[in-house]
């Protein structure tokens, strides 16, 4: 499994095929599954009870790091899902998660912010940081700008 690790959230965000909604598809033994539920499976390795969902305590449907997902019911979910404020009632086509952009947005001026203060090379600094070489070295050459949030 293709993954991305996000050095700030711990998230550890599916880079494959992915759902409308953000979730990871994979195909493993030519039976098809949801990423994240896939990945707690074989961390867990059991089947994942009879009735149960996936629950995402970061929030972040691509992530599919077992430390980040939790067996659950319904229920619980949707207690989970109003306790954090995002649970809104459809009135129209399917609009982007805003908190959940706002959420990456924020996460990436944090990131930008840390590359533009910090001292050293850049490979110094991307070995400090977790990050990529090349997304620094853009960053220094001022060819990436702070995200609205």
């Amino acid at each position: 499994m293709r993954v991305a690790i996000d050095p700030i959230s711990g998230c550890h965000n599916f880079l494959g095929c992915k759902t409308s909604g953000g979730y990871g598809r994979i195909r493993v033994g030519g039976v098809h599954w949801m990423a994240h539920r896939y990945a707690l499976s074989v961390h867990l390795k059991r089947p994942l009870k009879e009735g149960c969902v996936v629950m995402h305590l970061c929030d972040n449907p691509a992530c599919v790091n077992p430390e980040h997902l939790r067996e659950g019911i319904q229920k619980e979910n949707m207690q989970d899902c109003k306790d954090k404020g995002r649970m809104h009632r459809a009135t129209g086509p399917r609009a982007p998660r805003r908190s959940y952009i706002n959420e990456i947005n924020q996460r990436y001026n944090e990131r930008l912010k840390a590359v533009l203060e910090a001292d050293g090379s850049d490979s110094q600094v991307a070995k400090k940081l977790g990050l990529n070489l090349q997304w620094v070295k853009k960053a220094r050459a001022g060819k990436l700008v702070m995200q609205e949030v």
